[in-house]
């Protein structure tokens, strides 16, 4: 429950001061003085600090998971409520409750690797990286303009243009995405993989947001 702000602000409060730290979800925190009304959070929140029992408690859900998945569903209803996700075990706990594996599998056809390849493939046709910056923002722009372009090269131009431009502002007051290309590359790159997977969807703004939780919590682009 962060106000947005624009990538330019973060750096202006980190480098001036206004904002030294970050939160125990990675977020950026201002230094508020008591004259500001504004504040920088709707509401103050925080998270306990996990304990031993905790941990163990989720590490033994995470064990015994495949083999009473009627309980382990009502037991992570009463985990999240009574200790929240321990941070250390946060990659392993989404993995399980999203079913990744048995994703994975039912979707083994779809190759992480070809997906990529094709992706890569599309930008150098157009001289540009996954890097969300100016100029291979400008590069798209131009190229929507270019008449000779098929429908559906122009639509996945189009596509990939809005994901640039969306991932520069994506949770940029996170300690994940302040001042590093490369998860910004990662976002670009499995939102575009997406889109060549389903066409006819293609992207939405948003989808960057929800993309950007699994790179955060997941810390895997290719389970992401």
């Amino acid at each position: 429950y962060h106000r947005l702000v624009s990538s330019e602000t973060v750096y202006y409060l980190w480098f001036h001061g206004m904002a030294t730290a970050f939160d125990e979800y990675g977020f950026l925190v201002r230094n508020v003085n008591e004259e500001d009304e504004e504040g920088y959070r709707c509401h103050e929140y925080s998270v306990p600090t996990s304990s031993n029992t905790a941990i163990e408690s989720w590490t033994t859900l995470c064990r015994d998971w495949e083999h009473n998945k009627n309980y382990s569903h009502s037991k992570v209803t009463h985990l999240m409520k009574k200790h929240g996700i321990p941070k250390p075990l946060k990659p392993s706990v989404w993995q399980m409750i999203l079913n990744i594996d048995s994703v994975q599998k039912v979707y083994a056809h779809v190759q992480y690797e070809s997906f990529a390849e094709r992706v890569q493939r599309r930008l150098s046709d157009y001289s540009i990286s996954l890097q969300p910056s100016q100029s291979n923002i400008q590069k798209l722009m131009a190229a929507i303009g270019d008449n000779e372009q098929t429908k559906d090269s122009l639509e996945w131009v189009k596509a990939a243009k809005q994901i640039m431009l969306d991932a520069v502002r994506t949770f940029p007051d996170h300690s994940m995405f302040i001042g590093d290309t490369t998860i910004k590359e990662n976002l670009v790159l499995i939102l575009l993989m997406y889109v060549e997977y389903n066409p006819v969807v293609g992207y939405c703004q948003g989808m960057c947001y929800v993309a950007g939780l699994l790179l955060m919590d997941l810390c895997a682009k290719v389970q992401a």
